[in-house]
């Protein structure tokens, strides 16, 4: 059985707090040591089936029922690490990812041998995925290029004979999609976008079988629609980029997944340039959506790009900059 310590911890402090203890007094009345009770507040200890008997008259509370409510599910776990993952991804946090590689460390400490080798598999997934995230500033997308090779070999390790060309013959869990995609970001802008497409959509063919954690499904397949337009972008096709950024955009806002948004909608109002379409709205909600989640390094870049590159001075039709001069 796994527990959520952190959360019974902070039922455990409200407890003592309700009754107006100190940890000394506690000490005092339960024989329990005073650093124990504390390290059990703060959710680094699992208690003792002594020890909660003894606080559950001190508190006059059936603890041991309490306890036992905070009992995790092995899938509630990775849902919960599923969910995080996506928000970590969405930034490119290495700190943020670094914390779920050690929760799934500790987590896995408490499993059995088949759980534990399940995620075992997993957590080397997300470490390679750590390495790669470090790559991810332009300055070394050479060596992020290169990386992809250390990504396909944790495949062949991982499942026999493995070949970009029979992904269908594979098991994948949902950290090894994601690592999958990983190489699509990386090929995108190189002579593998027909193989960046394909990995596309193998993973949208998996998730859209997948009834397990919708929500974080959802999710990720609005990333899918959001490579696969980036990659179409790269190769020129304005119909299949708008078409694959009309979808994330639909999926991201019915879910109000923000995070992709002000990539999803540039991309659109390109490519709807490119084809000599309307495209200011797209790029006045790209800048909106900016401003939302202080992606402020991206508009700066949409904004130079669209002005150096395509001739478009967005100063002149975005109302926060009508007037001023950069």
């Amino acid at each position: 059985m796994i527990y959520d310590l952190g959360r019974f911890g902070t039922i455990l402090e409200d407890h003592r707090i309700r009754r107006g203890y100190s940890l000394s007094e506690v000490q005092r009345i339960t024989k329990v040591d005073r650093n124990t009770l504390a390290k059990m507040e703060y959710g680094e200890i699992v208690p003792t089936l002594r020890t909660l008997e003894r606080l559950s008259k001190c508190y006059n509370s059936d603890l041991i029922s309490i306890y036992s409510t905070c009992r995790i599910e092995f899938n509630q776990f990775l849902l919960n690490i599923y969910r995080r993952l996506d928000q970590v991804s969405s930034h490119g946090e290495i700190k943020g990812l670094r914390e779920i590689i050690t929760d799934l460390k500790n987590f896995s400490d408490n499993l059995s041998d088949d759980k534990r080798m399940q995620l075992k598999s997993q957590i080397g997934a997300l470490e390679i995925w750590a390495e790669f995230i470090k790559l991810s500033e332009p300055k070394y997308q050479n060596c992020r290029i290169s990386y992809t090779y250390v990504i396909i070999d944790y495949f062949r390790q991982n499942h026999k004979g493995f070949s970009i060309d029979s992904l269908e013959k594979y098991n994948f869990d949902y950290f090894e999609l994601r690592l999958l995609l990983t190489l699509c970001s990386s090929w995108m802008n190189t002579d593998q976008k027909n193989t960046s497409i394909k990995i596309c959509d193998f993973v949208l063919d998996r998730l859209n079988n997948d009834t397990n954690q919708f929500d974080v499904v959802v999710d990720l397949i609005t990333r899918v629609y959001y490579l696969k337009s980036f990659t179409y972008y790269f190769m020129k096709e304005d119909k299949k980029t708008i078409e694959y950024a009309t979808r994330g955009i639909k999926l991201s806002v019915q879910r109000k997944y923000i995070s992709l948004l002000p990539d999803l909608y540039a991309r659109r109002g390109i490519a709807k340039l490119l084809s000599g379409m309307d495209f200011k709205d797209d790029i006045i909600f790209a800048c909106k959506a900016c401003e939302v989640i202080n992606e402020n390094q991206f508009l700066e870049h949409m904004i130079k790009t669209l002005n150096t590159k395509y001739e478009v001075n967005v100063y002149e039709f975005y109302e926060p900059y009508i007037g001023e001069s950069k």
